[in-house]
């Protein structure tokens, strides 16, 4: 009686390409040249990762080797499709799987570049295969478009290092980056809050209320106003109606983050104090300064200072 082997494609090709001798002469015969002239298929092992979806592993199976190329780690992706019919976003699956390849390594090698990766597909299906071999084949009628924009360098908005003429031309967008440049700098109040108030009340006089209640909620909370009370006067001289009404309740704020900001000094002058009142207990039964600094954090400056008072 003849045994049957569930899923025999898949065992066949993992159980075959898992012998380095049949991998390695499957890149020579496979790789392109320039590509290959570069690795070092002696280097070449089978890593235990899979990255398919549950949704295709009856009809998929895959492998992932690694190699020297170079000084660095590389990697060659092998897809082996066994299903009858083609799936025209293979490219686009194989993107993700690619992905998480790299996801994998970078976990594992947290400090070196991201890793080459070379992804082949295996079909031994009778239709002729007609997906797209690219990831821009599948963007339909804006492929061209896709292939001159996509996955090219990013575009980078440096709003620390953008001019501010610049983000005043596009003025409902250029509200939020102009607060979003200054988030981590401390404002000159007076200088921020006549463009920034004059600014608000013209995006709510063009029925942008809610936007600019957005946008001054966040100004109030996050940024460093150095002057208070200079921000609130701003408030009366610019804003009118609601908006002058919701800045003044936001403005209470200012109150309570000083409530915050001296609770937290207390706690940390309570600590110091508490610091100081252990050194010099261990100072007056002659312990070494060496290990009062390492039990009390305190600098050794203080250490001695304390030291000369107790004597």
């Amino acid at each position: 009686m003849v045994n049957i082997i569930h899923q025999p494609h898949d065992k066949l090709f993992r159980t075959s390409m898992s012998d380095i001798r049949v991998a390695s002469d499957f890149f020579k015969g496979h790789l392109p040249t320039a590509l290959l002239s570069k690795l070092d298929l002696t280097t070449l092992s089978l890593q235990i990762s899979t990255f398919i979806d549950e949704a295709y592993q009856s009809t998929e199976a895959d492998l992932l080797y690694s190699v020297i190329v170079g000084d660095s780690l590389a990697y060659l992706y092998i897809l082996c499709e066994h299903q009858s019919e083609i799936d025209k976003y293979m490219a686009f699956r194989l993107l993700v799987y690619i992905v998480r390849a790299i996801e994998l390594h970078r976990k594992k090698h947290p400090n070196d570049p991201l890793p080459l990766i070379y992804p082949l597909v295996v079909y031994s299906g009778e239709k002729c295969w007609n997906a797209p071999r690219d990831i821009y084949g599948l963007f339909g009628e804006e492929e061209n478009l896709a292939r001159e924009v996509m996955f090219k360098p990013y575009q980078l908005i440096d709003l620390a290092r953008l001019d501010e003429q610049e983000i005043r031309q596009h003025p409902w967008a250029g509200l939020l980056e102009f607060t979003l440049k200054y988030r981590s700098v401390v404002c000159n109040v007076e200088a921020f809050c006549d463009v920034f108030l004059p600014w608000l009340k013209n995006i709510e006089q063009q029925q942008g209320e809610s936007y600019c209640k957005t946008v001054l909620n966040y100004a109030i909370n996050v940024l460093d106003i150095n002057d208070e009370n200079i921000f609130v006067q701003k408030i009366q001289e610019h804003l009118t109606g609601n908006l002058r009404g919701e800045a003044m309740t936001l403005a209470q704020r200012f109150e309570q983050k000083g409530i915050e900001k001296g609770i937290e000094k207390g706690i940390e002058k309570g600590i110091e104090k508490e610091k100081i009142i252990i050194a010099e207990r261990l100072l007056s039964e002659g312990y070494d300064l060496a290990l009062i600094t390492k039990i009390t954090e305190l600098p050794l400056e203080t250490l001695i200072a304390l030291k000369k008072k107790l004597h």
